[in-house]
């Protein structure tokens, strides 16, 4: 089996990975400004306190196991987006 290098024999695959890359860096980027900007300003959700949860789901999904760390991430997600006392709804 022979392969082949560089970009232009591998069009497909290359042009499929950049457009991977720049969604993934899309994502992030929608993490890191637009959500705790939304938090902020439609549901009074003190500055800052998104990206620490974040952070918290983050390092506690790589701190358990498999099987315990889907399921602790739904639980704890849900609980730490839980509004605190003040509802935007009334």
């Amino acid at each position: 089996m022979t392969y082949t290098h560089g970009i232009c024999e591998n069009l497909r695959p290359s042009l499929e990975k950049l457009l991977q890359v720049f969604f993934v860096g899309l994502t992030i980027g929608v993490q890191r400004t637009v959500i705790p900007a939304l938090a902020e300003t439609e549901f009074g959700v003190v500055q800052g306190s998104i990206t620490t949860i974040f952070a918290l789901v983050t390092w506690r999904n790589h701190t358990r196991p498999d099987a315990a760390r889907r399921l602790a991430s739904i639980v704890s997600g849900g609980i730490l987006a839980m509004p605190s006392g003040r509802s935007p709804w009334g």
